[in-house]
């Protein structure tokens, strides 16, 4: 596609990565009226893919019924914690507060890993950092941190 706007489009069209198959379509009767515009607009897509595209669309579905302007899927849920960060803001604060000399990558994919396990609430997580704390505690107490 030689149109960088219509391109992420095009591709999203055709790709087959959204719900109800190929372009939106799920088997039943209905199909949005496209304004005049909408109708040039979706002639250009199509005269831009390729041929076997294009084969592959009138195969699959019919040109009529081939919508290449299906709203995107909602974006994938950003789950956050208590202070309203996501998982990588609070990965790369933790990871901020080391130095980097300081630490491995194995040591920061343990850190993702919990965070994303406390954040999601998972007990295994959960259980590794209530550990943690009492372990530190524990430590403490016997004047060995």
């Amino acid at each position: 596609v030689k149109n960088p706007v219509w391109a992420r489009v095009w591709a999203r069209g055709v790709r087959g990565d959204l719900k109800g198959g190929m372009n939106g379509y799920t088997g039943g009767t209905y199909m949005r009226k496209l304004s005049p515009e909408d109708k040039e607009r979706k002639k250009f897509i199509f005269d831009s893919m390729s041929p076997r595209r294009q084969k592959h669309i009138l195969k699959k579905e019919g040109y009529d019924k081939w919508d290449p302007f299906i709203e995107p899927k909602e974006p994938i849920d950003m789950r956050e914690d208590k202070s309203k960060r996501t998982a990588i803001e609070l990965a790369r604060e933790f990871l901020a507060t080391w130095n980097v000399e300081e630490y491995s990558n194995a040591f920061g994919e343990g850190a993702w890993e919990i965070c994303l396990g406390i954040i999601n609430n998972d007990d295994r997580y959960k259980g590794m950092y209530e550990f943690s704390c009492w372990y530190r505690e524990f430590l403490k107490k016997q004047g060995l941190a």
